[in-house]
Formats: C-alpha cells, structure tokens, sequence
C-alpha cells in the first residue's frame, strides 16, 4: 500500500516545489524591474531637481542684483536730492531771514522774497514729481523684464 501513494506524493510535491520556484523567481525578476525602475526615475527627478535649482537661485541673484541697483539709485538720488536743498534752499531761506531782520521797514521787499520762494517751491515740486515719476517707471520697467 506504501509504494501506490509514494508516486502521486512525490509528483504533487513536485508540482508544488516547481509553482512555489516559478512564483520566487517571478517575485525576484519583478523587484529587480522595479528596482531599476526606481532607479531610473530617482535618477531623472535628481537631475530635474539640479537645473530648476540653479534657475531658481540664477533667478534669486538676478532679483538680488536688480534690487540692490535701484536701491543704490534711489539712495544716491536722494543724496543728490539733500545737497540741492542745502546749497538752494536753505541759502536763499537764510538770504531772506537776514532780509527781513535788516529791513524791517521795507516789508514789501519782505513779501516779494517771500512770494519768490513760494513760486521757487512750486517749481521745485513739480520737478521732484516729475523725478519720482521717472523712478517710478525706470522700477516699473526693470519688475517688467524680470518677469514680475
């Protein structure tokens, strides 16, 4: 009775050997695509990555750099701006206090260089509207090809 089951037993275990070899085998196969796979695919995001860094930090000097410019500007232009008002205004402002305290009968003269300074102020505020317009789209222009 031994010898008329050990035949079938060993063909079935051998049926089942060779499905649980062909299932490791094909597990095995298919983790090696895949690792290779993810390989190629980490490969090609590194890579991605590096050159939308390098635009992102080209972009970031470019910004830097186009700011610091028109900081500058503005900054020397505000300095140029200083000096005009010492050696103009505050002169002819000192001009007419001496005016006043020395002719202090003449008040008409007094008026009239009063009068002058206010046209003078005038003027001097319409050039520096004009000036800050200038900068405005001198700033306007440069966001413009920055892509902002």
């Amino acid at each position: 009775m031994g010898s008329e089951w050990t035949s079938p037993v060993f063909a079935v275990a051998g049926f089942i050997g060779s499905i649980l070899v062909s299932a490791v085998s094909a597990t095995w196969a298919i983790s090696k695509r895949f690792e290779a796979e993810k390989r190629e695919v980490d490969s090609t995001m590194k890579i991605g990555h590096d050159a939308l860094r390098e635009e992102f930090m080209q972009m970031l000097h470019d910004c830097r750099s186009e700011c610091g410019e028109t900081v500058r500007a503005i900054r020397t232009k505000v300095e140029q701006f200083e000096f005009w008002v010492r050696d103009n205004v505050l002169v002819k402002m000192h001009a007419i206090e001496i005016m006043a305290t020395e002719n202090k009968a003449s008040n008409q003269a007094v008026r009239e260089a009063v009068d002058r300074f206010a046209d003078m102020m005038q003027n001097m505020d319409k050039k520096i509207d004009l000036r800050f317009t200038r900068v405005e789209n001198k700033i306007d222009a440069a966001n413009t090809r920055s892509g902002n």
